[in-house]
């Protein structure tokens, strides 16, 4: 706990070399975030134009040519995004491992001997492969997290303030729940961690001295030993899963709660039943 800090300022710097390529993805995918909100707008003309207007569909042929322009523009742009933040992530991963086994190389033998070596190998392996989601997805991702909702609350704000404020209600309970979730995600994450270094230590351990058991006749029971280690590894990571799983529930829940009342609003609204504001 008391290196966290530490490590967050090392991959901080890390991540700050990578900062081109990271503002690369977060341009990409605002860009398909208004390729997105200009494909609604598109698509719901078209519906009106050719179910209330009555319009035949040589007359929209250019707008359903346009809407299909837009389809591939979002994708060109979501691929933009990922192939950045994975430039990115590959370009810091390797930098990080290159680090970490110079710092390795400066402490020496003396220096690394109150660490086993299968703890040192999984966390230059395991530990740095596992940077590549918080550094091609979450560090663009957190820019996107507040500029898209921004962006799509000022458009139906210009379209409907009052649907706006019910967005805006809705809003802050999405992060809120979502970072009570986090935190016992992140505690569960680091048990995780401890554990498969636990494992690492306690595998090469009995295949170092596998001549030894065998000769006093354990391999059994240090085969159950591996097995039982092995398992409570399946637990911890079944344990962080259900709460990943959880926190996307979460998300989906008040998403769909904002997403009702404001239909619920709009369908109201169109029949006549409410008539403050803007309906």
């Amino acid at each position: 706990m008391a290196d966290a800090p530490i490590a967050r300022a090392w991959l901080a710097r890390l991540a700050r070399v990578e900062r081109p390529r990271l503002a690369l993805a977060v341009a990409c995918g605002l860009v398909a975030g208004v390729s997105t909100l200009a494909q609604l707008a598109l698509l719901a003309w078209l519906v009106s134009a050719l179910l209330v207007e009555g319009r035949s569909l040589a007359e929209l042929m250019p707008a359903l040519a346009g809407l299909a322009g837009l389809l591939a523009v979002r994708a060109l742009a979501q691929w933009g995004q990922e192939a950045s933040g994975l430039a990115a992530s590959l370009r810091l991963r390797r930098r990080a491992r290159a680090e970490l086994l110079d710092h390795l190389e400066r402490l020496g033998p003396v220096g690394l001997t109150g660490h086993h070596s299968a703890s040192l190998a999984q966390r230059v392996v395991d530990q740095v492969e596992a940077l590549d989601g918080h550094v091609a997805r979450f560090l663009p991702q957190q820019y996107l997290a507040v500029g898209l909702p921004l962006m799509v609350l000022g458009v139906v704000a210009w379209l409907d303030w009052l649907a706006a404020l019910f967005l805006l209600l809705a809003a802050p309970l999405i992060p809120l729940f979502m970072a009570l979730v986090g935190m016992g995600a992140e505690r569960l994450n680091r048990d995780q961690f401890d554990a498969v270094a636990r494992l690492s230590r306690h595998f090469i351990d009995r295949v170092r001295g596998i001549a030894t058991l065998q000769l006093f006749g354990r391999t059994e029971a240090a085969t159950a030993e591996v097995h039982a280690a092995a398992d409570d590894y399946r637990r911890r990571s079944l344990r962080t899963l259900r709460l990943a799983f959880l926190s996307s529930a979460v998300l989906e829940f008040f998403a769909a709660v904002a997403i009702a009342v404001v239909a619920i609003y709009v369908g109201f609204g169109l029949l006549g039943y409410i008539t403050f504001g803007p309906a």
